[in-house]
C-alpha cells in the first residue's frame, strides 16, 4: 500500500470524530450528510443531522413530505436549493431505488462530482475519489503545487492514493485531515500523518498554498423591511422570486410593491438595522413593526409559538426576534412614554396602547 495512504488511514482510525452518520453504509443517511455537509462545518451539520432523521427517518417518509415541512427542519443551514434538490432526488429514489454507483448518484438532482464520489465510495466501496476544497489544500500543501486550479491535479494524487486502500475510509481521511489539521490558518502541521514528506511544511511555507484567487467585491444591498402584526399575529408573506430563499416566508419589502401605499398612513415602530451575509453580498434590513387594524388577507399570519414551525431564513427570524423584543419593551414603558414619534420612512409612530 501507498505509504501515504497507510499514515492517512491509519491516523483517521485513530482521530476521527464521532459524528452521527459514521459507522454506516446506509445510503440515504451517507446522502443526507454528505448533502448537509456541503459549505457547512461539520459540527453545525451534527445537529441538524438528528433533528432531520428524527423527522425524515426513511428516504420514502423525505419523498412524501411537502416542501414547506422539508424547509422548515432545514432552516439555518443555509444554501436551501440543497434541501429542494435532496427533496426532489428522494422522489426519485422511492420510486426507482438508491443507485449503486457514482454515475447513478450523478443522475440525481444537486449531486454533482464531488457528492457523488463521496457516497458512492463509503456506501459501495466503489473506487472513485471525493475531491473537496479540503482535499485540494491538503494536495496543494503537501506537493507545494501554487497553480489556482487544483480539482485536476489533486484527483490524480487521490486516485494514486485509493490503489490499493479503503475508498470510502480513505476518502473521508483526507477531508477530516483538511478540516481537523491541514486548515486554511494555523495548520497543526505536529499532528499531521503527511508532516514529513510534505513539501509546504519543510519549507515553512504552509499558509502560502493553495494560492489565493481574487475574491469578488462585496456588494452592499440595503432593504426596508416591515414586520405586520394584529392581533398578536405575524404576517408572513411566501418568497416566489428573488435571488434568495425562495419557497420560504419573510416578511414583506418596503418597495415598489403593492403594500407600499398602505404603509405610510399605519402606525410604525422601528427595530432597528440587522445584517446578514450572503455569499458576495452583505444585506442590511432596515425593520419595522406595522401594527395592521384587521387581519389583511395578503398574508399568512400566524402566532409567535407557530412562528418557530415556520420555514423562515435566518435574517427574518432575527428580525422577528427583535420585533418580540422591542414590543415587550414598548408595553412595558406604555405608561410612561405617550409622546408621537416620527420614524425614518415618514410615518407616524407610537406605542402599542396608542394603538388599541
Amino acid at each position: 500500500m501507498n505509504g501515504a495512504a497507510e499514515r492517512l488511514l491509519a491516523w483517521f482510525a485513530a482521530n476521527k470524530r464521532p459524528l452521527p452518520w459514521r459507522g454506516t453504509a446506509d445510503p440515504y443517511r451517507i446522502w443526507v450528510s454528505e448533502v448537509m455537509s456541503q459549505q457547512t462545518r461539520l459540527e453545525v451539520v451534527a445537529e441538524y443531522f438528528l433533528r432531520w432523521m428524527d423527522r425524515f427517518p426513511t428516504v420514502e417518509s423525505l419523498a412524501a413530505a411537502d416542501e414547506d415541512s422539508v424547509l422548515a427542519v432545514w432552516q439555518g443551514l443555509g444554501y436551501y436549493r440543497r434541501c429542494k434538490s435532496l427533496r426532489l432526488a428522494a422522489a426519485i429514489v422511492a420510486r426507482e431505488g438508491f443507485p449503486t454507483d457514482k454515475a447513478g448518484w450523478q443522475k440525481l438532482p444537486g449531486i454533482g462530482d464531488y457528492t457523488s464520489g463521496a457516497i458512492a465510495s463509503i456506501v459501495s466501496g466503489e473506487r472513485v475519489t471525493a475531491v473537496d476544497g479540503n482535499v485540494q489544500r491538503v494536495y496543494a500543501r503537501y506537493h507545494a503545487d501554487s497553480s489556482h486550479k487544483l480539482k485536476k491535479a489533486a484527483d490524480s494524487w487521490c486516485q494514486e492514493l485509493l490503489a490499493e486502500a479503503s475508498p470510502g475510509d480513505l476518502n473521508q481521511a483526507l477531508m477530516e485531515l483538511g478540516a481537523t489539521v491541514c486548515r486554511p490558518l494555523s495548520p497543526s502541521c505536529s499532528e499531521c500523518p503527511l508532516e514529513f514528506d510534505c513539501e509546504a511544511c519543510a519549507t515553512g511555507d504552509q499558509e502560502a498554498y493553495p494560492a489565493r484567487a481574487k475574491r469578488p467585491p462585496m456588494k452592499e444591498v440595503r432593504l426596508r423591511v416591515l414586520v405586520p402584526r394584529c392581533a398578536g399575529r405575524y404576517g408572513l408573506r411566501k418568497i416566489t422570486d428573488g435571488p434568495w430563499w425562495v419557497g420560504m416566508y419573510g416578511f414583506p419589502t418596503l418597495t415598489s410593491d403593492e403594500y407600499s401605499a398602505d404603509w405610510p398612513s399605519m402606525p410604525l415602530i422601528s427595530i432597528g438595522e440587522h445584517r446578514h451575509t450572503v455569499t458576495n453580498h452583505r444585506l442590511i434590513f432596515q425593520a419595522w413593526v406595522c401594527e395592521f387594524p384587521r387581519a389583511d388577507d395578503r398574508f399568512m399570519w400566524v402566532t409567535e409559538e407557530e412562528l418557530q414551525a415556520v420555514a423562515l431564513p435566518s435574517p427574518f427570524r432575527a428580525i422577528a426576534r427583535s420585533a418580540q423584543t422591542t414590543l415587550a419593551d414598548t408595553v412595558e414603558g406604555d405608561s410612561d412614554d405617550h409622546d408621537m414619534r416620527k420614524n425614518s420612512v415618514g410615518c407616524t409612530s407610537r406605542p402599542s396602547s396608542a394603538r388599541k
